[in-house]
């Protein structure tokens, strides 16, 4: 098994999660995407693009990014009418390579609502499952009772056909699943918190990680598939790693004979994978 950063592309002119019922929504919907396909290490989402870690093989982890997108698109369209935004949502679904990237990879998913400036503190914002780790949280905690239909339902006592209106869903939930009073799956519920905790060994250790400064961190240009990036990416680089993803993904590095959609595949792995500034992915792929 191994581990695969899964990002989608953030929008410039919208908003995927408008308010806490969008997100709330976006939770539930990630829980039942990933559930029997793979298991999540550390989820994310951000107001406009979402960060997954997951486990698993690359096959399940695109299959199960595509039923999320597909899922929270049909909420999307209901709730605002709009049924365009799945076409315009590209994802990306990275293999960590080694023990390295991986923990940079969690870290930078935990970190990414500071580094857009949502929060001051990576545990302070409640999308993400940052706090699940290296602590025992239940249920419990988050509250008794639910609103259902009108009235109180005590949580600990819902019953599956109860759990399945809860998250708007015909398949079976695990009864290992526990809600929140506003009816959010839980993230320790479908969260694997021992993923990180491996990796990390210790709390002392994942907090290190999770506080030091971008500036500090590893030298591996990583992700930022949310934003464009101003970093140092010569045409020359930008040109031997195009080569390298079209060797590798179709068999050639001849860029002029690929057909428009490879080309684009090669653009979006450069531009999250290594922070290629999207003008010269465009540039050396002679996309306009």
């Amino acid at each position: 098994m191994s581990l695969f950063h899964i990002c989608t592309k953030g929008f410039t002119d919208r908003l995927l999660f408008k308010d806490k019922t969008d997100f709330i929504q976006g939770v539930n919907k990630t829980a039942l995407a990933f559930n029997g396909l793979c298991r999540l290490a550390a989820v994310c989402l951000m107001s406009n693009h979402v960060h997954f870690i997951a486990e698993g093989n690359e096959t399940d982890a695109e299959k199960a990014v595509v039923r999320f997108k597909k899922a929270y698109s049909m909420w999307f369209s209901s709730r605002y009418g709009d049924s365009k935004i799945f076409r315009r949502w590209p994802h990306a679904v990275l293999k960590c390579s080694d023990i390295d990237y991986m923990k940079e990879a969690i870290c930078y998913v935990y970190k990414n609502p500071a580094g857009h400036s949502e929060t001051n503190n990576p545990y302070y914002y409640p999308w993400s499952s940052i706090n699940i780790h290296f602590h025992d949280r239940t249920f419990d905690q988050v509250g008794k009772y639910i609103d259902f239909k009108g009235h109180p339902a005590e949580i600990s006592g819902l019953k599956q056909w109860q759990k399945k209106e809860i998250l708007r869903t015909k398949d079976e939930v695990p009864e290992s699943w526990h809600f929140t009073s506003d009816g959010m799956v839980t993230f320790d519920s479908f969260v694997d918190k021992t993923i990180a905790e491996k990796l990390f060994r210790t709390e002392r250790s994942f907090n290190y990680f999770i506080q030091k400064r971008d500036k500090d961190s590893m030298n591996r240009n990583i992700i930022h598939l949310d934003m464009e990036e101003e970093q140092l990416c010569c045409d020359v680089t930008a040109m031997k790693r195009a080569f390298e993803i079209s060797s590798r993904k179709f068999g050639t590095a001849d860029l002029q004979t690929l057909e428009a959609n490879q080309k684009q595949e090669i653009m979006l792995e450069l531009v999250i994978r290594y922070g290629t500034p999207d003008s010269i992915a465009r540039r050396i792929l002679c996309i306009r």
